[in-house]
């Protein structure tokens, strides 16, 4: 079942103090913004949830970028379209915008496929620059507001002018309060995100320069969590229960992502991806990032580079055991064992890592794509098959429109204005 959320956000010193310092300040006063929350509010998706006729989410990285649109169709949603674009190398860095013309340009060729629904747009904050952290608050104990518990919270990791933060507390159904009041227990569970101003900022910037029309900012590792809980709950009930892990094998680093009943325990981030392979094999030395891209992509055979591939998956599963590891050393809430892993990422299709990780790990996995799942009957499913890897943050990204779209951004024939 769908829980219910109270959310609040905290803009602080944003209102007076942008980054980069030309942005328009109206896009903080102009209440249609839906605040530009950048944390979900549900820890479960069900079909029943999808409110908006369409969603447009878009995701990039170090790499590449991605949109997915996704249409409301009966009581679920279907993928309308998508696009995958390689970035030029050097454009972002460590998830942080460099070269602002860059990027706005590749946004700009992606959103000749969205561009009639851009009013529904959500887009992606890197994991590496979001701390995410977890606090109890109880009303019947506590002195302070939520929001005023939020912010001492916030304060404790920076200064509340350089950051934004958001926060939901879960709102427990009856029986649930009850059972936490005989425990003597708070009944709130609070995670509050946090991001320096000027990476926020860079993303609402972006939508500026390229007219786009920004609804939300979502952590990536949420959207990832969102996309596999949409497709657990309408395809795999019977994992609703499990406690998996989500490894998402990019082009420069691997994220891995804990969770159970769609609530997050643990990130982790892994400085190894495909692009380690490529650099391991003398004859793609110094390729530029659109011939990267291309190898990655189109299915090159890798048969003669059996020694490199090999190297990068052992260093790999490797890095990932130590990840499970700490995992389990650092959250007493993981009272059982991960039950099954989840591979999605461009990596996940060039490095066969499932039968190496199931040896190393001891548990079922899986290389499992949520997009593909949404394919409606006039899109090639094959063709969607082949690109998913690549749309699972984006995919969560637009679940997230879909989730909280209301009617004052009805998307039926919006154009770019």
């Amino acid at each position: 079942m769908l829980n219910k959320w109270i959310s609040k956000f905290k803009k602080g010193a944003a209102k007076e103090k942008g980054a980069p310092s030309d942005i328009n300040p109206s896009l903080f006063e102009d209440k249609d913004q839906k605040d530009l929350l950048f944390i979900n509010r549900y820890t479960a998706l069900d079909a029943s949830s999808v409110q908006a006729l369409h969603t447009v989410g878009v995701h990039f990285d170090d790499a590449r970028m991605t949109y997915v649109l996704l249409k409301k169709e009966g009581e679920g949603v279907k993928l309308k379209s998508y696009k995958t674009l390689p970035l030029r190398r050097d454009a972002v860095v460590g998830s942080k915008i460099v070269e602002m013309d860059t990027v706005a340009a590749t946004l700009l060729r992606l959103a000749r496929g969205f561009e009639r629904y851009s009013r529904q747009f959500v887009v992606s904050l890197p994991q590496n620059v979001v701390t995410l952290e977890y606090f109890s608050y109880d009303p019947k104990e506590d002195e302070e507001t939520l929001e005023e518990a939020a912010e001492a919270q916030a304060s404790r990791v920076a200064s509340l002018d350089q950051i934004y933060f958001d926060f939901y507390v879960s709102e427990q159904d009856d029986e649930e309060n009850d059972k936490a009041d005989e425990e003597a227990q708070p009944y709130n569970n609070v995670i509050l995100a946090i991001a320096k101003i000027e990476d926020v900022d860079s993303r609402i910037y972006l939508s500026e320069i390229t007219g786009l029309h920004l609804q939300y900012v979502d952590v990536g590792s949420i959207a990832r969590q969102n996309a596999y809980s949409y497709w657990i709950n309408n395809y795999a009930p019977e994992e609703e229960n499990d406690l998996i892990a989500v490894c998402d094998i990019g082009d420069l680093y691997t994220q891995i992502t804990y969770s159970i009943h769609g609530r997050i325990l643990h990130t982790s981030v892994i400085d190894i991806g495909a692009r380690d392979l490529l650099e391991s094999v003398p004859d793609f030395e110094d390729i530029d990032a659109e011939k990267a891209f291309s190898i990655l992509r189109d299915d090159f055979d890798f048969t003669p580079y059996e020694e490199e591939v090999e190297t990068i998956e052992n260093k790999l599963s490797h890095e990932i055991l130590r990840s499970v590891r700490v995992f389990y050393s650092q959250n007493s809430e993981a009272q059982t064992d991960v039950t099954r892993m989840y591979l999605t990422g461009i990596g996940a299709k060039v490095l066969d890592m499932s039968a190496l990780l199931e040896q190393v790990l001891e548990v079922p996995v899986e290389v499992l794509n949520p997009a593909a799942a949404a394919v409606p009957s006039d899109i090639a499913r094959g063709r969607v098959n082949h690109d998913a890897y690549d749309l699972t943050t984006a995919f969560g990204l637009a679940l997230r429109g879909c989730l909280l779209y209301t009617s004052d951004a009805a998307d039926e024939g919006l154009g770019v204005d």
